[in-house]
């Protein structure tokens, strides 16, 4: 009975060994908020990524030292010549624990920690993944997939202040001068209540440009609540009152908003037929609550005809971290603020003369120069200020 037990016991050992020698080894991981920082903060270089041919980039920052090799459509993550990691579109596959989430200057940051095995090596790594939509309403998702080994507090604290950047190539600006066509000096505004004076006031901010910045042209504007392309070619009504402007040729150009629909689309060939008639350029203008849709297939209709694209200079600097109550008004139909007015005006100006606008000057209150336009920093005195293509790394 004793050899009995023993050679029980005995087989259990032995059972209890091979279990042992099959078992994956675990490998722990460091949650971000815990990495230990040895690098200086100021020890970064900024890194360009678009998902195919985006329109906007994201901008994260790297250590210095790291460089990308493009393979496949992504990019490795050198550190010297060693490879710690991996840049893709997506999400990535294999699953993973998530640690954090982030949401700094208006995209989602999510940080997954666990254990990937990369060339047969089992090793722990961050998934750093990076969620935001371009400047055509796009949803685009950038994945780095770094090894633990390669990171430190200050690596991690680069990578959760990501932003996002525009593309030189696509935002880029038609020259709109006042020279140039019939050569007359007015401009007319047509749209609904987003070029109202009672919410953006933008036909009163631009003409405040325009004599603060000493230069030739007027400004127009009429506006109806609700008011389409559609109903803007209707030859009746109030929308009529707006076509004799147009008819008498006194224009130079007319800047057209209200593109919400397909038949918005194909009435602007009415409108483009009115302008012609009279030497009259007609310039599509966007307003912060039209189609992104709309706006792309009336270009692609009408090739000829210019755009400034307000909508979306707006919503690059929201992308870009500028606060949505700044620009946009907590109504019903979130209409522009002033300072989306002075954004569409500072757009226009820019087009019309080959500047930007003058920073002071403005003769009556629909800009308060410190307290309004402050938060646009740079905007003000440069420009939307766009990436060149050739610091892109696209990924595919």
């Amino acid at each position: 009975m004793k050899k009995f037990f023993l050679l029980v016991l005995c087989a259990i050992l032995l059972i209890t060994g091979f279990v042992s020698c099959d078992r994956e080894e675990e490998i722990a991981s460091t949650l971000p908020e815990e990495l230990e920082s040895y690098r200086k903060l100021s020890n970064f270089t900024e890194r360009y990524f678009s998902v195919a041919d985006s329109n906007t980039a994201l901008e994260v920052r790297l250590p210095i030292g790291w460089s990308l090799e493009e393979e496949n459509g992504h990019f490795k993550v050198l550190d010297g010549k060693e490879v710690v990691g991996t840049v893709f579109s997506g999400e990535g596959e294999e699953e993973m624990t998530l640690a954090t989430t982030k949401e700094p200057n208006g995209i989602t940051v999510k940080t997954y920690v666990g254990a990937l095995t990369r060339d047969g090596e089992k090793q722990a790594y961050y998934r750093v993944v990076f969620s935001f939509r371009d400047s055509d309403d796009q949803s685009r998702v950038v994945s780095m997939e770094i090894k633990e080994s390669a990171m430190d507090g200050s690596a991690m604290q680069w990578m959760n202040g990501a932003c996002v950047r525009p593309i030189k190539g696509y935002h880029d600006i038609p020259t709109l001068s006042l020279l140039d066509g019939n050569q007359k000096q007015k401009i007319l505004i047509l749209g609904n209540s987003f070029v109202s004076s009672s919410h953006s006031a933008i036909a009163t901010i631009l003409k405040e440009m325009i004599a603060a910045g000493n230069q030739q042209g007027e400004v127009e504007y009429f506006s109806l609540g609700y008011a389409t392309v559609s109903q803007y070619a209707r030859e009746d009504g109030n929308f009529a009152d707006a076509r004799e402007r147009i008819a008498t040729g006194n224009y130079n150009m007319v800047l057209m908003c209200g593109l919400y629909s397909s038949a918005d689309v194909e009435a602007l060939r009415d409108m483009i037929a009115l302008c012609d008639t009279v030497n009259t350029r007609l310039v599509l203008f966007p307003a912060h609550n039209e189609g992104a849709s709309h706006i792309e297939s009336a270009l692609a209709k009408y090739r000829n005809m210019p755009c400034l694209n307000w909508k979306r200079e707006i919503d690059t600097l929201l992308d870009l971290g500028l606060s949505r109550s700044l620009l946009c008004k907590e109504d019903q139909h979130g209409h522009s603020t002033n300072l989306g007015g002075y954004i569409g005006a500072h757009l226009v100006y820019r087009s019309l003369y080959g500047e930007v606008p003058p920073t002071a000057g403005y003769a009556t209150d629909a800009i308060v120069q410190d307290a309004l336009i402050q938060p646009l920093g740079s905007y003000v005195s440069e420009g939307m200020q766009l990436l060149a293509q050739t610091k892109i790394n696209r990924l595919f």
